[in-house]
């Protein structure tokens, strides 16, 4: 019983310094929230428990209809003042998915992240940008949507994400190819 109940102690310290780490500077929080934005937690309540516990006043998000993928991101400035911070976001290689695909949208987008300090934690406030991802976070979720809906869904919900899809496929192999130009 004491073991159990030491074990249990030591669970609830690693989670719990392991959330602070996260929350205990505004850098270290926009990142956080960043990697978790980058990876599509920001795309459904089935997969935002991780960046739900960063956020404040808006523990839930709106459904987006227009998601920005990109290849990365530069923290461009931190300036904090009291109880706010404000991150300035640089993405890279930004277009919106909800568009047809054409090389001429990709560029690069300024955003900001404001955080607010509650109780010695920084969280990320009002107002929120739209989902920012990774080419393959954002093919792997129309595809489970597509997979998901395909026997029920409306015919043109399945042709508009299908189509959604094929768009963000090209863009991928379009970022591909630059990185190979690149090099």
């Amino acid at each position: 019983m004491r073991n159990a109940f030491l074990a249990l102690i030591i669970i609830l310290l690693v989670v719990g310094t392991t959330f602070a780490s996260e929350c205990d500077t505004p850098e270290k929080t926009a990142k956080t929230y960043l990697r978790y934005d980058l990876q599509g937690a920001r795309l459904g309540s089935d997969v935002s428990a991780n960046i739900d516990k960063l956020m404040t006043e808006n523990r839930f998000e709106p459904a987006w209809d227009v998601t920005t993928v990109v290849t990365g991101y530069e923290i461009k400035s931190i300036k904090q003042k009291g109880q706010r911070a404000v991150v300035n976001i640089l993405f890279k290689n930004a277009w919106q998915a909800a568009t047809t695909f054409n090389p001429e949208h990709i560029k690069d987008e300024l955003k900001e992240i404001r955080l607010k300090k509650i109780r010695g934690c920084w969280k990320v406030a009002p107002p929120f940008y739209q989902p920012h991802l990774y080419s393959d976070s954002l093919i792997s979720h129309l595809e489970k949507l597509i997979k998901s809906d395909d026997k029920t869904g409306p015919k043109d919900w399945l042709e508009y994400t299908q189509s959604e899809l094929n768009s963000v496929l090209q863009y991928r192999k379009a970022q591909q190819g630059h990185a190979a130009d690149r090099q």
